[in-house]
């Protein structure tokens, strides 16, 4: 009767990977008598496979919309403890009778012992049902596949959200149970897997659009090839956003030896009791000569403001009028002197990292004046060459990756000139293109260029991967 339960479990999770709701108890009872067909040789009639599948689902699994308890042994707190969950759950209910079944999310995670091996599945499973629709010639199942891959990236995106919020509240905690470590080390494994399917999916797409573009296109090819095309777009988008994850996981590193410096800094600003444990050391002559000089020098500075001398305890005190104290001074000319002074201060932040951009943008534009096209590792093995302390340096920027995976999802990058924008620009990327346009008569002359992603791939000295883009020159207008 277990195995049998456990059978019916994965025959529910097979129709939620297949993205289908219509998992109801007669195709339970269906199965369960091909089931029992086949491993016992024993062929149940309707009114038995009906009691049995009424017996397992009914009262084993759902427990009769009770929930299961699960008694343990808290080791922390030296006491049973319950942990009460459902199996089974109702989705949907028709008029008829026929109730729709799922898994609960602590089934799943019953199912593959942790809910992290699971969503490290999704994407793999996910491939292999994309790749089932292919060879079948069912791309609407297909294309639907590719709109999950996009919904388990952005969960993997939120999953990285979730442990930066958790680094937020108790970084220390994470750091001792080196819970970051481990996350970082499966997310770097489970990036690079994933990245492995979506070339794999990439190609496959390729072969398929070859072999349907092959000879005259009848009107159910036509449409075959429309719907790969959609796939191709929507493989693109999903792929561009799996990049998006590595960023993430930079800047979640980031974070991480930030909040630690703070956690760091707050505890000894807080924590320390400096007459115990900093004056009576150094009295007792414990501390560093070097020491015991540095905390003099802060404790008998040579220099005191003249408002900390005893003598101006007893010097006039001079009263303000009452007309001379309501005009409030020179106080909202101090204000409007430091808003102008954190005004121009953004502004240079923002010009310097415009100047940076557009340097990025000039070094990848500068080889299209003279080539149709050319890629990514050409450009940099060409700068390399050149001028390796430029290399060096666009190599060791955090800002250089972002900003390609920014153009990437523009796909062609086009020069125009201030006179010729019909909206306002705000984001610094796009400012980097309008600076350079007004600058390069060339390159604005060139219009712009276009970016695709290859199946190459660029590796890096440090060990890290990424797509191998390729620009184009040239730009392909749109009419509306």
């Amino acid at each position: 009767m277990r195995s049998l339960g456990f059978a019916i479990l994965l025959y529910i999770l097979e129709h939620m990977l297949n993205n289908s709701k219509t998992c109801s108890l007669t195709q339970i009872r269906h199965f369960l008598k091909a089931l029992v067909l086949e491993q016992f040789g024993d062929e149940l009639e309707e009114e038995e496979v009906r009691e049995v599948a009424i017996t397992i689902v009914q009262d084993h699994l759902q427990n009769r919309g009770i929930p299961h308890k699960y008694e343990y042994w808290d080791f922390e707190e030296k006491s049973l403890k319950y942990l009460e969950f459902h199996l089974i759950q109702i989705v949907d209910y028709k008029i008829n009778g026929t109730t729709y079944l799922e898994l609960t999310s602590e089934c799943i995670e019953m199912l593959f012992k942790t809910r992290e091996l699971y969503n490290e599945m999704r994407v793999s499973i996910k491939s292999l049902f994309f790749r089932q629709q292919i060879e079948k010639g069912v791309f609407d199942g297909a294309l639907r596949e590719i709109k999950e891959l996009s919904i388990d990236v952005k969960e993997e995106k939120n999953n990285i959200q979730r442990l930066r919020e958790r680094i937020m509240k108790e970084a220390l905690k994470v750091s001792k149970e080196n819970e970051f470590k481990k996350q970082l080390e499966r997310v770097n494994e489970q990036l690079y897997k994933e990245k492995t399917v979506f070339k794999e999916i990439d190609n496959l797409i390729d072969d398929t659009m070859k072999q349907y573009e092959k000879g005259e296109l009848e009107d159910d090819k036509r449409n075959a090839v429309i719907l790969i095309k959609k796939m191709k777009r929507g493989l693109q988008k999903t792929n561009a956003e799996h990049e998006e994850l590595f960023v993430d996981k930079l800047d979640l590193q980031r974070f991480m030896n930030q909040s630690l410096d703070s956690l760091i800094y707050r505890s000894f600003l807080v924590k320390i009791n400096f007459e115990k444990d900093v004056v009576e050391k150094v009295l007792k002559g414990t501390s560093l000569l070097g020491m015991q000089q540095f905390l003099q020098s802060l404790l008998f500075r040579t220099k005191y403001k003249k408002s900390l001398y005893p003598s101006t305890w007893f010097q006039l005190q001079r009263f303000k009028s009452r007309e001379e104290s309501t005009t409030g001074g020179d106080i909202p000319s101090y204000n409007e002197e430091l808003e102008r002074r954190q005004i121009e201060h953004e502004e240079t932040v923002r010009k310097w990292k415009v100047d940076r951009l557009r340097g990025y943008l000039e070094v990848i534009a500068n080889p299209l004046l003279t080539r149709e096209e050319v890629y990514l590792s050409d450009v940099l093995n060409e700068l390399k060459n050149e001028n390796k302390e430029h290399f060096q340096e666009i190599m060791d920027s955090a800002d250089f990756l972002p900003f390609l995976i920014t153009l990437d999802r523009i796909e062609q990058v086009l020069f125009l000139r201030n006179d010729e924008l019909k909206v306002e620009v705000f984001e610094p990327a796009f400012h980097a293109v309008v600076d350079l346009a007004e600058r390069s008569n060339e390159l604005w002359k060139m219009q712009g260029f276009q970016i695709e992603r290859s199946t190459r791939e660029l590796r890096f000295d440090n060990g890290d991967e990424m797509t191998d883009w390729k620009f184009i020159r040239g730009v392909v207008i749109e009419n509306d």
